[in-house]
């Protein structure tokens, strides 16, 4: 406890500003939400739609793209919002007791069904990155998955195809290459971008189990051969692919710089086409492929799981009714709502059946239908200083500072030290799925 209480006031300790939706109601419950991409219309358009038909509801809604500085010290007060989406040390937390598992919920239909149980209809592995033992803390709701987006059109005039070999990816940078244009763009302020595609590439190499190996500190993970060919391989594409100069530039620089054919990919998640929409030339295509097997053996599985995580506190005023509107703006039809609004996907299983996607969705959601699992590295959430010892070594590995050896040597020091820790956090073995298993038996 004492451990949640200090990094909490560490924290800034801005007072929270919220936004009154008015007297409608004489009870009263607060959302607290991250404002990014996405905006809060999706999420006010539920606000709208569940007041009508809770008359006797009043939402305090509010939003911020520094709603974790002004939750947090609401949190270390014991007055926490009912609905909190916000990046928080979740696992300190719920060694706390301060979340509220949401097991007992999600083991009840969904909302406005019958039958069945409100787990069963997200995405397989979708809820892993908020399951803590057999409990699970948050609900996502988008899915944002990682891929490699490209230019349709560039793509169509040089006659490129969509690599679906990792021999034939090696030709088509080759032939970008060739063409005068820099295949990758990349996020280089930000080496977390990095971090993605070496979990894509670690997991085509290891399987799930080599994910889980780092999330759990096993021994000899992070220098394991899977971990050793993924950092080769990153390293490779870096050096010989990135866009020069790409170091220098933040998300937005570099993602401008795909968009207006400097490049010809960029690797993001799904939820790019919101955050460039203003700057989307008429007419550019957009699509995406996610990176191709290294092994026929390994099941293919898709990086991203869930994302935009609520949570509710149990130290909330009216948590009940909090986690009845999280199920709420979950429902398959207003999950339909939320890819109309945001042209972005759900966590919820066949949320987009028959609804018309732009061409990126479109191909995203054959990657989605192939995937036999979703899955999301555990490392930020688990051990933050971890992840951040991890982000910098990345970087240091894609700058040519580092050999792949190197980099994993230097990983599997800093989790050997953190496993050595006395006051480290234990935490349950990680459980490969039973749908992941059954894939991988098939595979073999």
């Amino acid at each position: 406890m004492k451990r949640i209480l200090v990094l909490l006031l560490c924290f800034n300790a801005a007072a929270c500003t919220q936004v009154n939706t008015g007297e409608k109601g004489a009870r009263r419950f607060e959302v607290a939400l991250f404002e990014g991409a996405f905006g809060l219309f999706y999420y006010r358009q539920m606000e709208k739609q569940y007041e009508a038909l809770n008359p006797e509801l009043n939402i305090r809604m509010w939003g911020s793209p520094r709603v974790s500085d002004k939750v947090r010290p609401r949190i270390l007060r014991r007055d926490p919002p009912d609905v909190v989406m916000a990046d928080l040390p979740v696992w300190l937390l719920i060694k706390g007791k301060r979340l509220q598992p949401l097991d007992k919920w999600l083991d009840q239909p969904a909302y406005g069904q019958r039958q069945g149980r409100w787990r069963d209809t997200f995405l397989p592995g979708v809820l892993d990155a908020f399951t803590y033992g057999d409990q699970v803390y948050g609900i996502p709701l988008y899915f944002g998955g990682y891929v490699v987006f490209y230019n349709r059109g560039m793509f169509r005039e040089h006659g490129w195809e969509v690599p679906q070999t990792w021999a034939e990816l090696e030709n088509l940078f080759k032939s970008i290459k060739a063409a005068g244009i820099a295949p990758l763009a990349f996020q280089g302020k930000y080496p977390s971008y990095a971090q993605r595609i070496y979990f894509s590439l670690l997991q085509r190499a290891g399987g799930l189990e080599a994910i889980q190996a780092l999330d759990d500190l096993a021994p000899g993970g992070f220098n394991s051969p899977a971990a050793v060919e993924a950092a080769r391989l990153l390293q490779h594409i870096a050096l010989n692919y990135f866009q020069p100069g790409c170091m220098a530039m933040n998300h937005i620089e570099s993602q401008s710089q795909f968009i207006f054919g400097k490049t010809a990919m960029v690797a993001c998640g799904l939820w790019l086409r919101k955050e460039m929409e203003d700057k989307l030339p008429e007419g550019f295509e957009l699509s995406c492929f996610d990176w191709p097997p290294l092994r026929p053996d390994i099941p293919y599985c898709w990086q991203g799981g869930g994302g935009s995580f609520l949570m509710s506190f149990v130290d909330a005023p009216d948590r009940e009714e909090g986690v009845e509107f999280m199920r709420y703006m979950s429902a398959r039809e207003n999950m339909q709502q939320w890819i109309s609004m945001n042209a972005a996907l759900s966590p919820i299983k066949d949320a987009a059946k028959g609804l018309s996607v732009p061409l990126d969705l479109e191909a995203a959601l054959s990657y989605m239908d192939r995937a036999a699992i979703m899955f999301t590295s555990r490392l930020s959430t688990r051990y933050p200083s971890l992840q951040q010892d991890h982000i910098e070594a990345i970087r240091k590995l894609i700058t040519d500072k580092f050999t792949p050896q190197a980099f994993c040597d230097h990983m599997e020091e800093r989790a050997a030290a953190m496993r050595r820790d006395p006051q480290r956090d234990a935490f349950p073995p990680s459980r490969l799925p039973e749908a992941y298993i059954q894939a991988r038996e098939a595979a073999l």
